[in-house]
């Protein structure tokens, strides 16, 4: 069951990124996540609201959202704080580079978890866990220093070396929540979690983008934005929803989430209409099996 939720969460997070890329073409940054997380955020606060109001009736109805001790309320702050960095690499990555490109560099994420699995639980690898990171790197070696002939330019590689760091800070909350959902409330964990990025990007916007706003990108509203936040937010409920059952792998689910990276790449040939696809798709593919191989190596 848990594997089910994990392709239902791959499926909205696909379409998360995508709407993600629409919405930063030729836009502002700051102001597309601070708005993207809070239509994401907004959905929770009714049924915090109502908890407090009638907590049997939102008991009833599944979406109970219990209250949370000081220490809670600190470790979902550090998850915003984790997150948040990631999205902001993440973002500046996406603007800048082609879809059919960060599709490949995002679907390596499993097996950064899997060396942060090692790392920090002490989890061992055995030889088709090495060989597959082994052949992941080779992969974006490619990505780095053989750009060119996939049409990456130089300056590209900064918002790769962005793409990498936001990949880095996403595995780091990856390994969090499977402790976070074991420790805490899923849906209280991702309730606070939303609202304390949401201000946290508030406060980004307000002290860093508004009042600098005219001498750079000018923000431009579209219904893209908000479609940001709605569908990471059903892509994380199924996620956690899957991470709290008893058995479930979290670099196993990490592995089905970015199974998304195949609709990313898909749109980006055929919605964006983007070039070097042959030499992209074979970069894709080679990630993937090195993430298959370190997913074969953990069943």
């Amino acid at each position: 069951m848990w594997a089910l939720l994990g392709i239902l969460s791959a499926g909205f997070l696909g379409f998360h990124e995508i709407f993600k890329k629409v919405a930063l073409q030729r836009n502002a940054v700051l102001p597309v996540l601070f708005y993207g997380t809070a239509a994401g955020a907004f959905v929770f606060i009714p049924f915090i609201i109502i908890s407090r109001i009638s907590p049997e009736f939102a008991s009833n109805y599944g979406f109970f959202v219990p209250p949370a001790s000081i220490e809670a309320h600190l470790m979902f702050l550090l998850k915003s704080i984790i997150v948040s960095t990631a999205w902001l690499f993440g973002y500046f990555s996406v603007k800048h580079l082609p879809v059919t490109l960060l599709a490949p560099l995002n679907s390596s994420g499993p097996v950064w978890t899997t060396l942060g699995a090692i790392i920090i639980y002490g989890e061992r690898m055995n030889a088709l866990q090495w060989t597959g990171i082994f052949i992941s790197l080779g992969f974006y070696y490619v990505l780095s220093f053989k750009g060119g002939k996939m049409g990456i330019d130089k300056k590209d590689k900064r918002w790769i070396f962005f793409a990498f760091l936001s990949i880095i800070f996403n595995s780091i909350s990856a390994l969090f929540d499977k402790y976070l959902v074991k420790e805490y409330d899923r849906i209280a964990m991702q309730s606070w979690f939303s609202i304390y990025t949401t201000l946290i990007f508030l406060a980004i916007v307000a002290v860093i983008w508004y009042p600098t706003r005219e001498k750079t990108t000018p923000f431009i509203w579209r219904w893209s934005i908000p479609m940001i936040g709605l569908f990471l937010v059903v892509a994380d409920f199924f996620y956690f929803k899957a991470l709290s059952y008893e058995g479930s792998l979290v670099s196993i689910l990490i592995i089905i989430r970015r199974a998304s990276a195949v609709l990313v790449f898909a749109a980006g040939a055929i919605y964006f209409k983007e070039s070097s696809l042959r030499q992209r798709g074979v970069v894709l593919a080679g990630i993937l099996i090195g993430v298959a191989l370190v997913i074969f190596g953990s069943l």
